[in-house]
């Protein structure tokens, strides 16, 4: 009956959804993280998610050496006032 049915992340914005490719998260889980195979498979994959997030940040600092800011990270303007004004 559901054999035919795949999971599939969040469509994109062009409204495609994508396939998730296991062997990939399990390479990433396996080869990048650290963990076993059997860690990896009963992960959530929320938490892989976020692992991956830091990995992101880990993988950009050993090979750029510099940080960078993921999204829409932006600071508020910072405005002067007078003393006047409280």
């Amino acid at each position: 009956m559901f054999c035919s049915k795949k999971i599939v992340t969040r469509e994109e914005s062009d409204g495609d959804p994508k396939p998730i490719d296991f062997d990939w998260v399990f390479l990433m889980g396996t080869a990048r993280f650290g963990l076993t195979y059997e860690q990896t498979g009963r992960m959530y994959f929320g938490k892989w998610l976020d692992f991956f997030e830091i990995y992101k940040n880990i993988h950009n600092f050993e090979v750029k050496r510099q940080f960078f800011q993921t999204g829409n990270q932006q600071e508020p303007e910072k405005t002067c006032g007078s003393i006047m004004d409280l």
